[in-house]
């Protein structure tokens, strides 16, 4: 619409009621705001400026609502009519069943993930678009946004992309041990050599069966995707595909791969919004994450279906998430959705964090500029060391210097003052999160969530509940509670879990959908550190995980690590270890955790792939009653086998070659010996079996002398963890190892207890002797 035609439209309007914008009509309509209008007109999506308006009235209501409708234009147009409603306080935009591709409204630099549309300042209005598709036709951005306003509904509307923001096709050969793949692109996909694929923040691949499900049944420890260092066109629709990151695990000819342009925008997002509601939408394809409510209050997601079409032979739906809400405030409540096929995590419920860059006075700190964390004067701050610690909730904010002025009410930071002193409490290199902000008081329940590569239900908050979920099918864990300071994209974190019940939930394969991970569990509490960090702290507090019921685990059913005050009771848990893990065989996992209760809970599965009742390593104050072990029908004590931690720590550690990876020693084997018998062999280089490593490792390796892997670590420091009864009774520890150069040296420690020291000698493969 030109300007004369919207001064038009304006003075329209103040005359007689009559509305006139494009792509829209208007009528009056005395039926409740939340009553779908009805129509006789048949649906349009033109790009057409030439629109009749009609004004009617009913009488089934006492109440008159005005409603606008939307049949067509352009995307200006849609958000023309929004600002419409509300000036002139129509509390309803009815948008025509049909389909409406819309561009982008401006033009951004190549790459840019800014929206098709964002749509400010918007109060008081539902926007109803039932049976409508929106698709928006820039794959490498994201989709509407609803920033600074309140009381806004979205309901029944389906968003998608053309073109789709990935493409797919089939193996169809594999060179160079398989590192090289050629890929036959599937009609009617995107070609490789489309923008997207240039612009993308991340180009990777999954990997699925001839059908175009995920593949399964496969442990990878070490990255699972498939990441390329090339992609070259060969033929009509053909490309060549040179592995980069990962390894050759799971290709095939026959099999086939979803090439992803991952570019973190969203196709409907909220921000800085008050109770914003979304209901009943679906997406079928996004580039980022498909619906997103961050620094929002209230807000309600509510019958959400994410999932390819049903009539297409799209292998996913979202390249990223799900559902996020993301460091929002007083409540939130995710409910009724039913999701398939993601390529990252369904929903996702945390308080993000940020990292403290300087302490520049007793009372004032510096951080990093991370999305979406902010802050006003009287907010509260928890902070947390990157190992894990908790280092309390901070004084409230005094004042605050701004990176940027901000739409909303809370604005990005770059220097924090409080109103107490702070200096002894937080240290450069700590996180801080903002618990006004916190996402806190959150609700996650009646969703039925089905095989994705990422986790199912994430939480990196505090005071919730988890309940009523069906999940099934995951390639790790089906529910994560973690805090977590690992920079991938930006120094950013994600805070402590507390108060949260984990209830009633029913949870099939987990780790069973595509590659599964490390450590796989149907439910999993953990705190996750930079590399070369120990995990030391215990930040997690007030959990409850109960009256779950579990059936087909990769590798455990609960697994909880870092935390205290935590209690695991009336859980059925039936069939764990299906993929052999070789230190899994564990219905319940506890590690690093103070006063924790199991019981009344139940782990029942074959004597071939099941150890013991749990497992457990550095846990004080464990209370276990009335749980039950079950192998091959027959019941059996439930019990905690106790596991110790061997860490080496290495006088230095060298760089061979540009990969990163910092190398000390090829580990071969280890033994465990009393009065020269031994009591345990381990091979390092093969399956690990009865041997879980932790830290400073990389992937196995062969040569002459054998298989073997690196031991080394950022921090020179290699951990793994053992059974403690051989440990118990043993008097040598056996390392058959060879430097990587002369000079070397480790100091050994088990369960935390210094023992030795060792010097390896210059020549190639040997045994040492490590006294106990």
């Amino acid at each position: 619409m030109d300007s004369s035609d919207r001064r038009r439209f304006i003075k329209l309007a103040g005359l007689s009621g009559l509305a006139s914008i494009a792509g829209c009509s208007s009528q009056n309509n005395k039926t409740p705001t939340d009553e779908a209008g009805t129509t006789s007109s048949t649906p349009s999506a033109t790009d057409s400026e030439t629109v009749v308006f009609t004004d009617s009235e009913t009488s089934t209501s006492s109440t008159t609502t005005n409603e606008l409708r939307f049949d067509g234009g352009s995307l200006s147009d849609f958000a023309a009519a929004l600002r419409t409603a509300d000036q002139q306080d129509i509390s309803k935009v009815q948008i025509e069943p049909g389909t409406y591709r819309f561009d982008p409204l401006s033009a951004v630099e190549s790459g840019s993930k800014d929206p098709h549309a964002t749509i400010e300042d918007i109060d008081d209005v539902l926007v109803d678009g039932s049976g409508a598709t929106f698709v928006f036709t820039n794959p490498t951005r994201a989709g509407l946004r609803f920033t600074n306003g309140s009381n806004i509904t979205v309901r029944g509307l389906t968003l998608d992309y053309d073109p789709v923001p990935f493409t797919q096709g089939e193996i169809v050969e594999l060179d160079d041990g398989g590192e090289t793949i050629t890929l036959a692109l599937d009609e009617g996909y995107p070609s490789l050599d489309h923008e997207m694929f240039d612009t993308a923040a991340r180009v990777w691949a999954s990997v699925h069966e001839s059908d175009g499900s995920f593949m399964s049944g496969v442990r990878e420890k070490e990255f699972h995707d498939k990441l390329f260092s090339s992609i070259e066109k060969v033929g009509n629709r053909r490309f060549k595909l040179r592995v980069r990151v990962g390894t050759a695990r799971g290709l095939a000819v026959g099999r086939r791969l979803t090439v992803v342009a991952r570019n973190h925008g969203t196709a409907l997002a909220f921000y800085m919004t008050d109770q914003p509601r979304l209901e009943d939408p679906t997406c079928r394809a996004s580039g980022g994450a498909c619906f997103s409510v961050e620094v929002c209050r209230d807000p309600v997601v509510q019958g959400t279906t994410i999932a390819p079409p049903p009539d297409s032979d799209r292998q996913v739906a979202s390249d990223a998430d799900g559902v996020r809400v993301v460091n929002c405030l007083s409540s939130a409540v995710v409910e009724g959705g039913r999701h398939e096929k993601l390529l990252d995590d369904s929903i996702v419920v945390q308080n993000a964090f940020t990292k403290v860059s300087e302490v520049v006075d007793d009372r004032t700190i510096a951080v990093e500029l991370v999305h979406p964390f902010v802050v006003t004067e009287g907010d509260r701050l928890g902070a947390q060391a990157v190992d894990g610690t908790r280092k309390g909730m901070l004084p409230p904010i005094a004042a605050y210097e701004a990176a940027f002025d901000s739409p909303g009410k809370r604005d990005k930071p770059t220097q924090i003052e409080f109103e107490e002193p702070v200096a002894e409490q937080v240290a450069a290199g700590d996180y801080v999160g903002n618990f006004t902000t916190g996402s806190r008081n959150f609700t996650v329940r009646d969703n039925e969530l089905r095989n994705h590569r990422g986790i199912l239900v994430r939480v990196s908050a505090t005071e919730g509940t988890v309940t009523n979920n069906v999940l099934a099918g995951v390639s790790r864990n089906p529910i994560e509670l973690e805090s977590e300071f690992v920079e991938v994209y930006a120094p950013k974190g994600r805070g402590w879990v507390s108060d949260v019940n984990v209830t009633e939930n029913t949870i099939r394969r987990a780790g069973l959908t595509y590659f599964a991970g490390d450590h796989p569990a149907a439910i999993r509490l953990h705190h996750l550190a930079p590399e070369g960090v120990p995990t030391t702290g215990q930040p997690h507090r007030n959990i409850e995980i109960a009256n779950n019921d579990i059936e087909e685990c990769a590798q455990a059913g609960i697994d909880v690590e870092a935390a205290r005050d935590i209690r695991i009771e009336e859980n059925a848990i039936r069939g764990v270890n299906l993929l052999d893990y070789s230190a899994g065989g564990y219905g319940v996992l506890l590690e690093n955790s103070t006063n924790v209760r199991v019981g009344s809970t139940s782990v029942t599965g074959s004597e071939e792939l099941i150890t013991a009742f749990g497992r457990r390593e550095a846990v004080s104050e464990l209370t276990s009653s009335g749980n039950q072990l079950v192998l091959d029908g027959d019941p059996t004590g439930a019990q905690f086998q106790r596991w110790t931690d061997v860490q080496f720590t290495f006088n230095r550690t060298v760089q061979p070659q540009a990969d990163g990876r910092h190398l000390a020693i090829r580990c071969y084997r280890l033994r465990i010996r009393a009065d020269g018998e031994i009591l345990e062999e381990y091979d390092v280089g093969g399956d690990e079996r009865g041997l879980e490593l932790e830290r400073g490792y990389f992937a196995p390796e062969s040569a002459e002398s054998g298989t073997y892997r690196w031991l080394g670590g950022a921090d020179a420091t290699t951990s793994f963890s053992v059974p403690g009864e051989a440990l118990e009774r043993a008097d040598t520890l056996d390392l058959e190892a060879s430097p990587i150069e002369s000079g070397l040296e480790v100091a050994v420690s088990i369960g935390g207890d210094s023992r030795t020291e060792i010097q390896f000698s210059d020549g190639g493969k040997q045994w040492y002797e490590i006294e106990l």
